[in-house]
């Protein structure tokens, strides 16, 4: 809804947008978040078993949610670097 507002206000069919609240959109972080260094993600790499050492390489490289992991076949995987 705020950002269908923030548009109309863009395009000036609105003076102002009702629904800005100061913070709202700024909820505070419960707890920092430190991203592993490179010696700390080789050693993950090193001690996971054979066949996990290149998820945890994906994961941390390209950022992906656990449910986006979940979905990783093999076949996804390899189709796509064979379309090439």
């Amino acid at each position: 809804m705020r950002a269908v507002l923030t548009t109309a206000v863009g395009d000036e069919l609105l003076a102002s947008n009702p629904c800005r609240v100061r913070g709202a959109s700024n909820p505070p972080t419960k707890k920092q978040i430190r991203p592993a260094t490179l010696d700390e993600l080789n050693v993950l790499v090193e001690e996971m078993p054979d066949q996990l050492g290149a998820l945890v390489l994906l994961c941390a490289w390209c950022a992906l949610r656990v449910g986006e992991v979940l979905e990783l076949r093999a076949t996804l995987t390899w189709t796509a670097a064979s379309s090439r």
